[in-house]
């Protein structure tokens, strides 16, 4: 039996190379789904009048989770490298809010009320199945206490399929320790290798209440960046493929969309029939570590926001909002009648009436890029309003934010080659 202190099991993007066969030098197409982060919650789709909405503490929550993520891997970076990141101007206090958070086959990704978006996953010899969010930092699963002694199993393991490391010949437990902060969730547990590209994980033996079943569906986490902003002290899944030769070229790309079996998360390669080529640009990462890239500039319908001009882009696919220093969103929503950004939550309103015609124009390299009304308009700032939340919220920090708001319009890509970078086009 395997060892009792190694009891769950946290996946930093190794839970994705679960089904890529040794050498087989093809891509691995992942199809996405779409949740929300805390299930219990996902009631409030429509608004009394039939219109999809998020509510104004769901997104004020997202944002919660922006910060508590950031200030997260910042403190990754900087134990992992030696040097504080360039973009990290954060104090790390509770006044600051910052610590209170292959062969081609199909696994299909779903968005959690554009919270996060998941897909099936196998870890271990033989596989163990799993469902797994796929587009944060860092990444865990839930293990399975039978059997083990002295071991109490938390309530936040019921109703996921858990890690049973007994049944899987290629599990090995590093004896290595982690914490992980996720806003208001937290897991704790220890470090694990197993049979994903000799990926390392960790086993979380204990879980906030935010991960149980009820308010939280998928089985674990898993993440795409890079090693320098991660929490444990092995390569990322896309290193080990790289060095390992498993695939035919070392990036992972997205279609990302709200129609149900639209959306794919390809390793490996890109999905060339669903965008248009001709309007393929690329972008090069600027600090290793996010992916971190200079944005053009950000165009609102009436003007184009000079401070946003050749400023510093962070691409995430795990945040649901555009999100931008002050001085940025208020140019942006300034030439905008009824906007208010003056919330204490980060959140913008537009009127529900006229939101459709005030979405942002994003350029990268030469090349724009528009955000249709459809992920621009959040719905109603609360039931029944006649205010309407904005993709573009308040990030009191030095840079943008490029998250689901913006990456539900193009394709993308995010390529790991010497030197990285990150790729857009328009979809067909």
């Amino acid at each position: 039996m395997k060892s009792a202190q190694c009891l769950s099991v946290l996946l930093s993007l190794a839970i994705l190379a679960g089904a890529i066969p040794a050498r087989s030098n093809r891509p691995l197409k992942i199809p996405l789904q779409r949740r929300s982060r805390n299930a219990s919650n996902s009631t409030s789709v429509q608004s009394a009048t039939g219109e999809r909405y998020l509510g104004a503490q769901r997104v004020a929550n997202s944002i919660s989770y922006v910060y508590a993520k950031y200030a997260n891997t910042f403190a990754a970076y900087e134990r992992n490298t030696g040097s504080r990141h360039p973009l990290d101007t954060w104090r790390r206090s509770t006044s600051s809010g910052l610590s209170s958070r292959a062969t081609s086959r199909t696994i299909p990704l779903t968005n959690q009320d554009q919270e996060l978006w998941y897909g099936s996953l196998t870890i271990g010899t033989p596989p163990q199945d799993f469902t797994g969010e796929t587009l944060s930092i860092h990444g865990w699963i839930h293990l399975s206490c039978l059997g083990v002694p002295d071991v109490h199993c938390p309530l936040t393991c019921s109703g996921h399929r858990m890690y049973d490391p007994s049944k899987s010949s290629t599990s090995q437990c590093r004896y290595r320790f982690f914490t992980l902060e996720y806003g208001s969730g937290d897991t704790t547990g220890v470090q694990y290798k197993d049979r994903i590209a000799d990926q390392t994980f960790g086993s979380a033996w204990a879980m906030s209440p935010e991960f149980s079943s009820q308010r939280y569906e998928p089985d674990g986490l898993s993440g795409l960046g890079f090693s320098e902003i991660s929490n444990l002290d092995g390569p990322t899944l896309m290193e080990n493929l790289k060095e390992s030769g498993q695939l035919p070229r070392f990036l992972f790309s997205f279609k990302l969309s709200d129609t149900a079996g639209q959306s794919e998360l390809t390793i490996g390669d890109a999905d060339y029939a669903a965008f248009k080529n001709e309007t393929l640009v690329s972008v090069p990462v600027t600090v290793k570590g996010y992916w971190q890239v200079v944005l053009g500039g950000i165009s609102s319908p009436s003007h184009e926001i000079a401070q946003s001009v050749n400023f510093p882009a962070i691409v995430d696919t795990g945040t649901t909002l555009i999100m931008a220093p002050r001085e940025i969103v208020d140019d942006y929503f300034s030439g905008i009648p009824g906007s208010n950004c003056m919330t204490t939550d980060g959140i913008c309103t537009v009127p529900c009436a006229t939101i459709n015609g005030t979405a942002p124009v994003f350029r990268f390299g030469e090349r724009d890029f528009r955000v249709s009304p459809a992920t621009w308009n959040l719905g109603p700032y609360t039931d029944g309003s006649s205010d309407c939340i904005a993709g573009l919220g308040v990030f009191e920090e030095p840079f943008v934010i490029v998250g689901d708001v913006f990456l539900r319009n193009v394709y993308s890509m995010f390529d790991f080659s010497d030197p990285p970078s990150v790729q857009f086009a328009e979809l067909v």
